[in-house]
């Protein structure tokens, strides 16, 4: 088998690692002589002040040069991640109309025409400024302070402008075509207009003596049936806002990005936790919209035990990297781009000076090399918990989006994690020196401390290698505390890399690109397409001071032009000062622990805690929650917090009919002056408790979804959580369902409600054929399970029918009729004009089994029962097969039928009858009994289609049978008969043949059977 597919993998990922890599001191691409230090614009640096630091993402856009860059690097982005974010899609147009068509405006309407613009000065975008201002430990209580509502992501763009009014004017133009105008909404702030653009999004544009802003609020969520402009502000995000953000650091990454770049992108990782956070709530929001009132107890529920892993994965929000800044290039022979970031007090202390011993030089060429080099410093672990501790695996599990947020701005405290084993100090390369068809030939080499144990590296890299059909060949030298390892993959590693150190940073990378990217061709034709243009790629990241740069450079051979460097000396300052530890924030970590711990609890197939355990679950959430309280620094998100665990279990106790329970839940927040809770407690206050009719099922069916639920205890209705006064009114809700998209109910009826009591609802539910129905019962030996079980439309009257105008079936078709009759508690069943006696053991999985087997005359399961018949005795019937049944009156039964003059004893019974004899007793009565379960509905059917034709027809069947020690069937013969109908008796064997299943047993066996048709 050849090994194409495991060298293109390998190959894949070696261009991957060099071209996210750039060009270092001294390489034949910066050969171009010294920099200049970057000319800040005045205008530019003031501009990025103005907005604070609140935009995950702010960009400088030079109008006149960016296009060009833009069409380089667009064939490239989509390569250099999993994922393109939109945002990159975003930069990549090059032009102010497009940016804003591809924000602002619907996929139908044109970018708008924009006159007044000054083309000499950049663009200013501060982008995904989430409405949210708390910490790690506090958002998802920030995020949960409205339910129903989420504010919406803020936008600003900061327009140069030649003639302000002009332009202003054409924006607002565009956006009358796009929206209304809503006045209000910028009364407060002089030069502004403002529009609403849909049910969640809002813009306005404000001019000034230089500029014209555009500020956008997106993706807002408000209460149903409220329109976003009448919103508060704190419930829709802050447009206009009415006092101006602290203004944003002078840093020299600022000052870079305000100097002259065709492209500066500022990220701030502080930002990524409430932006991920925000994120994911919207994601919930917009999965919850389409959701039934059915499913969104659990939904909300699931929705908020994610946002708490999330909370509880990014830890205590500290950030190794304080912004980063990326810069784009163009030049005649290639891109550069340029990143940045500065390191704050915690990852300078955590990432060391590198002490490690440096990469080895390399003897030749190579088509790819790379080499990392670390010193990682342990940062204290103190007994509050509050450093970092980021579970890689942990995240990606409950929480997959956190870690690529988090190592934006924890890199080092995430490679340091509790089960991430990478070393404090390690030097690693790799270098590929032929790559040509499946001709792979390269060598890696590891510098280690000598107490690392290298057996299982060593064993996984010679089952890789030799799986590539290649010579594995080790080299292992000790030198006082640190030991090099190398290995070659068809070749002798000494023959790859030499005696020397080369110096390099913290990463190196270098591509061929022109004998890569043909290798790459057959299997990654995507990828090697844009890299078509360029010879080399080559990747350099250092440590300076306090900032870490890095460069990545594709280029055609030629050396690109250095462009103007960012000079160190400002550092990133001035520093942030470190947080100061704040109590209520730890304990806000702990009360999230707790919170996800008693939602898993709840979660399917397990139940809502209820009574003694769910008191003692919230108790112990009380002293974290009082602590947060008592901290001014957490103390205003403390009434969300105390709300959010209660409402949540609140739900899930009204999803399981208790709703007395879920009012008891939120009696704390109400009483702390939650009016929130207090709403929603007085409403559920007004809502029955059901007690569920209890059955067993295995049908898959009795597991379908209803969109809405009625609920009936005694004269109390219920839909969907709210009390339906009458059947007038009920009558008008169920006529609005009809028209819903999905328009299906499930009936949670009190199991002690009798059948005379259902008729008013019967009724009116009989009326409305365009509903889908169910019933929903729970599990009759104390599980958690809920069965949904679907019914066909009832035929029923509000008041017994004296006579039914049915007529009668031919008798043939009469056999395959399935009716199930309710008589108080008992339950009996008939098929056909057979009646057969009520049975003590009844449940739904013995009824749907003896059920299977018969013949099907194409009219759905019936079921009738007496006035006094309570509901959990009807449930089971209505469960009684996995076809829909239909809820009917018995004189309509009787009509159509005729009435049930007979009983025939072949029930399935686990006590009993027992067989006439057994030769030897090798096996028991009820083994034999359970051999002959499948066969006796069709043995039923027999006589059942006899009758049909002789009404009188009765008499006693004695049938041998042989079954071996394993389970097999022998011949079968009627022993004795008194019935005198060949037919029936050729039926009768014919069944026993085909439909019985026997286990093994001690011997083999002779058995009799006799099965009483008796005229009753």
């Amino acid at each position: 088998m050849s090994n194409s597919p495991r060298l293109a993998a390998l190959a894949l990922f070696s261009a991957i690692l060099a071209s996210s890599a750039c060009d270092r001191p001294g390489d034949p691409t910066n050969s171009a002589g010294a920099t200049e230090a970057p000319a800040t614009d005045p205008w530019t640096l003031t501009t990025l002040e103005s907005l604070g630091e609140r935009a995950a993402l702010v960009a400088v856009v030079r109008q006149d040069a960016w296009p060009a860059v833009s069409a380089r690097l667009a064939p490239l982005a989509p390569r250099l991640g999993a994922q393109t974010p939109s945002r990159t899609d975003l930069l990549l147009a090059g032009q102010l109309p497009v940016f804003l068509h591809m924000l602002f405006g619907p996929a139908t309407s044109a970018a708008p025409p924009l006159t007044g613009l000054d083309p000499a000065r950049p663009l200013v975008l501060a982008l995904d400024e989430p409405a949210l201002r708390a910490p790690p430990g506090l958002l998802a209580a920030e995020l949960s302070q409205h339910p129903g509502s989420l504010p919406g992501l803020r936008h600003e763009f900061v327009l140069p402008a030649v003639d302000p009014a002009g332009l202003g004017d054409a924006l607002a133009r565009w956006f009358d075509a796009l929206g209304r105008q809503e006045p209000a909404l910028a009364a407060a702030t002089p030069g502004a207009r403002a529009w609403v653009l849909g049910s969640g999004d809002l813009v306005a544009v404000v001019s000034a003596a230089d500029a014209v802003r555009v500020v956008g609020l997106q993706r807002a969520r408000v209460p149903a049936g409220t329109p976003i402009e009448s919103v508060a502000p704190a419930l829709r995000g802050e447009l206009l806002r009415a006092s101006p953000p602290a203004a944003a650091r002078t840093t020299g990454l600022a000052l870079a990005a305000a100097s002259g770049q065709p492209l500066a992108v500022l990220l701030r990782p502080r930002v990524l936790p409430a932006l991920l956070q925000w994120q994911r709530a919207r994601a919930a929001a917009d999965a919850l919209a389409p959701a039934t009132h059915v499913e969104g107890a659990q939904l909300r529920r699931a929705s908020l035990a994610a946002l708490l892993r999330c909370e509880r994965a990014l830890g205590d929000g500290a950030v190794d990297l304080d912004d980063w800044l990326l810069t784009a290039a163009d030049d005649p022979h290639g891109l550069r781009l340029r990143v940045t970031a500065g390191l704050t007090p915690a990852g300078a202390q955590a990432l060391g000076d590198p002490s490690a011993r440096e990469p080895l030089a390399l003897r030749g060429p190579a088509v790819a090399s790379a080499a990392v080099r670390l010193t990682l410093v342990d940062r204290p672990d103190p007994s509050d918990g509050r450093s970092l501790r980021l579970d890689a695996a942990e995240a990606l599990a409950a929480c997959g989006d956190v870690l690529p947020y988090m190592l934006l701005g924890t890199p080092v405290s995430a490679l340091r994690g509790p089960r991430i084993n990478i070393p404090a100090t390690l030097t690693a390369q790799v270098a590929i020196t032929a790559l040509a068809g499946d001709d792979l030939r390269g060598a890696v080499a590891l510098d280690l401390p000598a107490t690392i144990a290298i057996a299982p590296l060593q064993a996984f890299a010679r089952q890789f290698v030799t799986g590539l059909g290649r010579e594995f060949v080790l080299h292992d030298e000790l030198a006082g505390e640190r030991q090099r390892v190398s290995f070659g993959i068809g070749v002798d590693p000494t023959t790859v890399f030499a005696d020397t150190t080369e110096p390099v940073g913290l990463a190196a990378a270098r591509v061929d690109l022109s004998v890569l990217a043909p290798a790459l061709r057959p299997f990654a034709p995507d990828l090697v397409a844009p890299l078509q243009a360029y010879r080399r790629a080559a990747l350099d990241l250092a440590r300076e001071g306090s900032l870490l740069r890095g460069e990545l450079v594709f280029d055609d051979g030629e050396p690109l032009a250095a462009g103007p460097q960012l000079d160190p000396a400002p550092l990133v300052g001035p520093a942030r000062a470190p947080a100061a530890p704040s109590p209520g924030l730890d304990c806000a970590r702990s009360f999230i622990a707790q919170a996800i711990d008693a939602l898993d609890r709840a979660r399917p197939p397990a139940a809502a805690l209820m009574g003694e355990a769910l008191a003692r679950s919230l108790a112990a959430t009380e002293p974290a929650l009082r602590c947060v309280e008592a901290d001014p620094a957490t103390a205003a998100h403390a009434p969300a917090l105390r709300r959010m665990l209660p409402l949540a279990l609140a739900d899930l106790l009204a999803d399981a009919f208790r709703p007395s329970e879920a009012a008891r839940v939120l009696a704390g927040p109400c009483e702390a002056g939650d009016a929130f809770a207090c709403r929603r407690r007085a409403e559920l206050a007004q809502l029955p408790d059901v007690a569920l009719p209890g059955l067993h099922s295995n049908c898959p069916t009795h597991h379908a979804r209803h969109a809405h639920r009625l609920a009936l205890v005694g004269d109390r209705l219920a839909l969907d959580d709210r009390p339906v006064a009458d059947y007038a009114a009920l009558t008008q809700q169920l006529a609005a369902l009809a028209e819903e998209r999905d328009p299906s109910l499930e009936l949670a009826i009190d199991s002690a409600t009798t059948f005379a009591a259902l008729r008013p609802l019967l009724a009116a539910l009989s009326l409305r054929r365009d509903l889908r129905l169910g019933i929903v019962a729970g599990h009759d030996r104390g599980m958690t399970t809920t069965y949904q079980i679907p019914m066909a439309a009832p035929q029923i009257a509000a008041s017994p029918p004296a006579s039914s105008q049915l007529a009668p079936m031919p008798a043939h078709l009469r056999v395959g009729a399935f009716v199930l009759t309710g008589d108080g508690t008992a339950l009996r069943m008939r098929t056909g004009t057979t009646a057969l006696g009520s049975y003590p053991y009844l449940h739904a999985t013995t009824i749907e089994a003896d059920a299977r087997e018969r013949p099907d005359n194409h009219l759905p399961p019936m079921v009738v029962a007496t006035e006094e018949t309570p509901w959990s005795t009807v449930a089971v019937a209505l469960a009684g097969t996995c076809d829909p049944h239909a809820l009917a009156e018995d004189v309509d039964v009787q009509a159509l039928l005729g009435p049930p003059d007979r009983s025939v004893s072949i029930l399935w019974d686990p006590h009993g009858p027992k067989p006439l004899s057994v030769k030897p007793k090798a096996r028991g009565p009820n083994n034999i009994n359970s051999g002959l379960f499948s066969a006796k509905p069709r043995v039923e059917y027999c006589y059942a289609r006899a009758l049909a034709d002789a009404p009188a027809l009765a008499g006693k069947v004695v049938v041998e049978f042989a079954v071996s020690a394993a389970g097999e069937l022998g011949a079968v013969s009627i022993a004795s008969s008194t019935l005198r109908h060949p037919e029936v008796e050729r039926c009768i064997v014919d069944a026993i043949e085909r439909h019985t299943s026997w286990s093994s047993a001690d011997a083999d066996a002779v058995i009799r059977w006799r099965f009483d048709f008796t005229r009753r």
